[in-house]
């Protein structure tokens, strides 16, 4: 397994991989939801304020994870780390962590 940063380009890779797991977990109506969501941020993704992070088994995204920053009023540097995904073929084996 390797780990790479994504860029806007795995938009659609990343999209998939979302709908597929929350629909699996929650429901169809739920994971077009989160995937549409996802799909939104790796649109957006600048390697500053947005990150993706997407974990590979044999060429195939198996997880991800987006980093984005939070602005406070103070000097504080914050990334939410939400959302994530990992395969259900592949949860439980730590990927997440």
């Amino acid at each position: 397994m390797n780990f790479r940063i994504l860029d806007n380009n795995s938009k659609e890779e990343v999209a998939s991989l979302f709908t597929s797991v929350f629909s699996s977990s929650d429901g169809e109506h739920e994971g077009r939801l989160i995937g549409s969501l996802a799909s939104a941020l790796a649109a957006r993704t600048d390697n500053q304020e947005i990150i993706c992070i997407g974990a590979y088994a044999d060429g195939t995204l198996i997880g991800a994870i987006f980093f984005t920053r939070l602005r406070f009023d103070e000097p504080i540097e914050a990334y939410m780390l939400a959302p994530v995904a990992i395969s259900t073929a592949h949860q439980g084996r730590g990927i997440g962590q």
